[in-house]
């Protein structure tokens, strides 16, 4: 005769309720307040968005800080659609109102039939107390069960993605986000764990958590007079603006993260451990950027890489790394620009190969015509022939020695040998601490 325990570990995986209630109830005494609209409209509430979806504990997409996400079924759709997800939120790690907060921003997002590169919210509510769900906020979405971006580029080890594979990531990252802007909506945590990827391969914006919305200002357009001021994002991937707590414009500096998400998949390596004076990779690209000289080329140097990207992806990562937010490339520059729509640096093609790719039929072509042209203008950046120059260094030879010499002192590290990359690990969200 089995024991009860191999009997238990042979039963198939179901969606029944107590197992939901076993595996990721935190517990009902937990001194929580109680819901604002009063306990009984909250059990009815409750009880409904359960009657519509199950949730099946055995399936876990992924888990953070603060609880974690489970495959689900949405009873009121049909055929592939009735595949869903389920971010299952314990409240005593995360404040009830930032959570609604977040799906306030998911149903802006999914108005007028939302966008194919955000995902898209279904239901949303407090667990029940009949379940002992009291401590816990349910968030179902629709299913993106391709798993992350970053475990793409992970995966690959040390050969980075080609830039045509790159590309065609980075489009839909990049449609997603001008979604969100367009709605006055500033992501403040775009990193590569924060995509993710259907079954089919598309595209998908998550986590608003930490998102901001603009009001518009008395002409109708969004209000950016006042700078933000909250220290929040991921390590890697936050604007130098935002650490330096002097406040921020949140569209350009959800620019900066961007453009780590894409040296991340064309190098395989982030750019800088974090952008401010506890990396010493940032005063030295401070530096690098204060003479005109490309940020990515540079960067390669340092760990005694031969830099094989095109002048076209140079240019617009550079663009996009610029440490000042004056100098930083727009979204609707970063849609105009000739490596993003495919042609080559100065190609005239570009515009009409961006409007004629179907993945980025969602570019608004106004902030195109009006934002490329004029950054570009203010901002030529490297000339063609020193970039090109610069790429025919070897491995960082040629570099501007005198200026890492003190680092290699400080890290131990004999000069001419590679310098240590930074960490290249997933990263959790967090509040940073303003600077002295």
């Amino acid at each position: 005769a089995l024991s009860k325990k191999k009997k238990r570990a042979q039963r198939p995986p179901t969606f029944a309720r107590s197992a939901v209630r076993a595996r990721v109830c935190p517990g009902r005494h937990m001194n929580l307040p109680p819901p604002a609209e009063g306990w009984p409209a909250a059990d009815k509430a409750a009880e409904a968005l359960f009657s519509r979806f199950q949730i099946d504990t055995s399936r876990k997409f992924g888990e953070g800080g603060y609880g974690a996400t489970y495959a689900a079924i949405d009873n009121a759709a049909t055929g592939a659609a009735r595949n869903c997800a389920a971010k299952v939120v314990n409240l005593s790690k995360m404040k009830l109102e930032s959570l609604q907060d977040e799906c306030r921003v998911l149903d802006n997002l999914g108005k007028d039939g939302g966008h194919p590169n955000v995902i898209k919210l279904l239901g949303h509510g407090r667990g029940r107390r009949s379940a002992k769900q009291e401590g816990q906020y349910f968030i179902f979405m629709e299913a993106a069960s391709g798993g992350e971006l970053f475990d793409v580029v992970i995966d690959r080890g040390a050969k980075a993605m080609t830039e045509e594979e790159a590309r065609g990531f980075f489009i839909g990252v990049l449609s997603g986000l001008m979604h969100c802007h367009s709605r006055g909506i500033v992501h403040r945590d775009m990193k590569l764990e924060n995509v993710l990827l259907s079954s089919e391969g598309t595209i998908k914006l998550i986590d608003f958590g930490l998102s901001h919305t603009y009001g518009k200002d008395a002409n109708g357009q969004w209000d950016r007079s006042q700078p933000l001021r909250r220290l929040v994002g991921s390590k890697s991937y936050v604007a130098p603006e935002v650490l330096s707590g002097v406040g921020y414009d949140g569209f350009i500096a959800d620019v900066w993260s961007l453009g780590v998400c894409l040296f991340s998949m064309l190098a395989g390596f982030f750019p800088l451990s974090e952008a401010n004076a506890k990396d010493w990779r940032f005063g030295l690209l401070q530096k690098t950027q204060e003479k005109g000289v490309s940020s990515t080329v540079t960067i390669h140097g340092w760990y005694k890489r031969k830099c094989q990207l095109s002048p076209g992806a140079i240019n617009l990562i550079d663009s996009m790394l610029a440490c000042n937010p004056k100098r930083r490339i727009p979204l609707g520059a970063i849609a105009a620009h000739e490596w993003t729509a495919g042609a080559p640096l100065g190609g005239a093609a570009a515009k009409a190969a961006l409007g004629r790719s179907p993945m980025t039929a969602a570019l608004p072509v106004t902030a195109m015509e009006e934002e490329g042209p004029r950054w570009r203008a203010a901002n030529p950046g490297m000339d063609a022939e020193s970039l090109m120059a610069l790429l025919e260094l070897n491995d960082g030879e040629g570099l501007d020695d005198a200026e890492t010499a003190p680092i290699y002192r400080k890290l131990g590290v004999d000069l001419g040998e590679a310098l240590p990359l930074p960490a290249f690990d997933r990263q959790h969200a967090c509040t940073f601490a303003a600077p002295e």
